[in-house]
């Protein structure tokens, strides 16, 4: 309760929390839509776990209208620009396995390993296994 209030007052982490409630239905009914317009909010904001959300969304085509390859673009721009470890981890696995983009094994590990140097775990663990 307090975090949609606090969401709703424009707390950028509140507005995210919430968003990930939505998405997962813990405490609420599950609501994709819900969710990405809390995600959006705190995206406007500059919140960057909440725009790599968003950007994840478009790569598996969950936003119709959007093709996946704006969301790769998004979520290179988020890994590249504000150095995000969340964003690198997923355009890693985006790279990896081809989705919104063509298979990139070399950009894939550069990503993850930017990340792993950010003690995302797992892009660490994603190494580990790799080597």
């Amino acid at each position: 309760l307090h975090t949609f209030f606090e969401a709703n007052k424009g707390c950028k982490e509140a507005q995210y929390r919430l968003g990930d409630l939505y998405f997962e239905g813990r405490g609420v009914e599950s609501n994709p839509i819900e969710a990405l317009r809390y995600y959006h909010l705190s995206s406007l904001k500059g919140h960057m776990g909440a725009a790599t959300k968003i950007a994840t969304y478009i790569t598996h085509g969950q936003l119709e209208g959007i093709p996946p390859k704006d969301g790769v673009k998004s979520l290179i721009d988020i890994a590249d620009t504000s150095q995000y470890p969340e964003a690198q981890y997923q355009l890693a696995k985006h790279l990896e396995m081809g989705i919104g983009c063509k298979k990139d094994l070399k950009k894939s590990l550069y990503y993850c390993e930017l990340a792993a140097n950010q003690n995302h775990k797992m892009a660490i663990f994603a190494l580990a296994i790799y080597f």
